[in-house]
């Protein structure tokens, strides 16, 4: 059993604001998470060693991020801002992170964008923008309760209903075949997954700002537990 496991931090990819050079970003947060939950953080960068890092890494959390090109799921753009917003050199590096650890038999965990990365990679598909389609506003950081299964791995370790953030307009609209909604939010939108069968979970909202001193809601559980959960299922 490994006192660290090595866990794959999936970064955003972006421009220097000066000189234009192109960069991988990763907050704070995700780093300062793995490590409370136990767990050796790690940046893959390059998209031809993926393989790789999926053979010697324990698992892999798929980070936030602006959403993906709806040619994911076989749609085309339905929000004004989304051409200017969508990443498609993240999205190829993130699909086939996803594939090579999948394949390697590694635990994963997505965030936000991750969640939704997840849904798509198994074979669903996302509503884009929401918002404009009469649901409540999930995008500039709100914060709401949601309601959880009993029998989920959140539900185990908070209980069934709880308050988390949200920073999306993007969201499961078709699930996987193969995964489970297991927390939804009062306006009925999925919060939280898992596959039948495989250690792959996601969550909508963000829980890595669920933890430390400046934790988001200040009235959500510390999602610290969420982490030590995960690596866990890394060191088996």
């Amino acid at each position: 059993m490994k006192d660290h496991p090595v866990i794959l931090i999936e970064p955003d990819h972006d421009f220097a604001p000066v000189g234009n050079v192109p960069r991988f970003v990763l907050q704070k947060t995700y780093a300062r998470a793995v490590s409370a939950g136990g767990g050796l953080p790690l940046i893959p960068t390059d998209i031809y060693q993926l393989k790789d890092y999926a053979g010697m890494a324990d698992g892999l959390i798929l980070t936030g991020g602006s959403g993906p090109h709806p040619r994911l799921y076989n749609e085309d753009f339905d929000d004004p801002d989304a051409p200017r917003t969508v990443n498609v050199v993240r999205d190829e590096f993130e699909m086939a992170l996803i594939d090579a650890c999948i394949k390697a038999g590694k635990p994963v965990f997505g965030i936000c964008r991750g969640h939704q990365m997840l849904n798509i990679y198994f074979g669903g598909h996302l509503v884009q923008n929401f918002p404009s389609k009469g649901y409540p506003n999930h995008h500039y950081g709100t914060s709401h309760p949601v309601t959880v299964l009993e029998d989920s791995i959140l539900g185990r370790l908070f209980g069934t209903g709880f308050r988390v953030n949200s920073y999306h307009k993007n969201a499961i609209s078709q699930l996987a075949p193969c995964l489970r909604i297991t927390a939804v939010s009062d306006d009925g939108i999925p919060e939280a997954m898992e596959h039948e069968s495989l250690p792959v979970f996601g969550t909508q909202f963000h829980p890595e700002r669920m933890r430390g001193d400046d934790k988001n809601p200040a009235l959500g559980p510390d999602m610290t537990p969420l982490f030590e959960y995960f690596i866990g299922l890394c060191r088996k």
